[in-house]
This record gives structure tokens, C-alpha cells and sequence, in this order.
């Protein structure tokens, strides 16, 4: 989701910051992030209503990812791996669909 359409209150966001690591995972975008840690702590609602304009910039931090690329997949592989991790740090399991599958299989080409 787009970081203009995520809305939190303060102590999910001081929450998240305790297992952000910054260091880590460094083509995943704080969206993603948040995305996937709200969903594992099961703290989200997705809303059809629209509630921003999205603008694509072909100069953005996300503009060097080309669907399919090896970057792009670097990137999917980088989503799966923090989410793992997060899983982990509140020991939940994820089921692990054939997405998850081909991602790592096409990363351990690159």
C-alpha cells in the first residue's frame, strides 16, 4: 500500500520501531514494513473507499524495481524474508503459499 494511505496511532508505531531494523532488509520500503507487521499483529482494516491520488514518479524509490526484474525480485524476496522474521520475534506461523515457492526459488539464481 502506499504510504500516503496508511494511518496508525502512536504506540502501534513506538511497537513497530522495537522490531523495525532499520539495518536490515535495505529494498524494503517503511510501507511494506508496516504493512506486513500490521498484519501480522493482526491490526489493520483495508477500506475500498479512496482516500488519496496516487502518483507515479518514474524517478521514485520504487522506479528502479521493473516488475519481474532481478531487483524485483530481490525486493519480493527481502518482503518474505521480513516477514519471516517478524513471525518469528511473536512466534506466529504463516502458511507459505506457491508465491513464497517461486520467490525463492528465482532468487537462488541470482
Amino acid at each position: 500500500y502506499p504510504t500516503s494511505c496508511i494511518a496508525f496511532k502512536r504506540n502501534f508505531f513506538v511497537n513497530f520501531l522495537k522490531v523495525l531494523e532499520k539495518n536490515k532488509f535495505s529494498n524494503l520500503e517503511i510501507d511494506a514494513r508496516l504493512s506486513i507487521y500490521a498484519y501480522i499483529k493482526k491490526q489493520f482494516f483495508i477500506t475500498k473507499k479512496c482516500l488519496t491520488i496516487y502518483n507515479y514518479d518514474e524517478t521514485g524509490i520504487s522506479s528502479k524495481y521493473k516488475k519481474f526484474s532481478k531487483f524485483w525480485w530481490k525486493k519480493r524476496n527481502e518482503a518474505f524474508d521480513y516477514l519471516e522474521y517478524v513471525q518469528k520475534k511473536f512466534k506466529i506461523n504463516f502458511k507459505k503459499g506457491p508465491d513464497y515457492y517461486i520467490t525463492k526459488i528465482i532468487n537462488s539464481y541470482f
